[in-house]
């Protein structure tokens, strides 16, 4: 039987790609309305039209701390790199644990 922890960790995986791939398609089509030029996020007033973000948490001793680094502005072309590549990332970890599952079903249900 699938644990409530691997079903949780699949349906967290699978919101993730959707929101990746949403992203994605809003990205894209959005640069291609731009004609591949895309504003800047912040014009030369300094009057804000959004921003891309990413934040880096802090690391301690090899865990994790509390808050974290933030780069703002990212840009667009950048920004859809790395949710392709994210979204890559999950799709490994879906099949991983899809795979994980397939190996650990016979023997909790004793088929074998």
């Amino acid at each position: 039987m699938i644990t409530k922890e691997q079903s949780a960790a699949i349906f967290n995986i699978y919101s993730q790609i959707e929101t990746c791939d949403q992203l994605i398609n809003d990205l894209q089509k959005f640069i291609q309305e731009c004609d591949n030029h895309v504003p800047d996020i912040i014009d030369e007033y300094y009057k804000r039209y959004g921003s891309i973000t990413i934040e880096i948490p802090y690391f301690e001793k090899g865990c994790f701390k509390n808050g974290g680094a933030r780069v703002f502005n990212i840009n667009y072309s950048i920004a859809l790199k790395v949710i392709k590549s994210h979204r890559r990332q999950l799709k490994k970890r879906l099949e991983k644990l899809q795979n994980q599952i397939l190996v650990e079903w016979p023997i909790k249900n004793n088929v074998l």
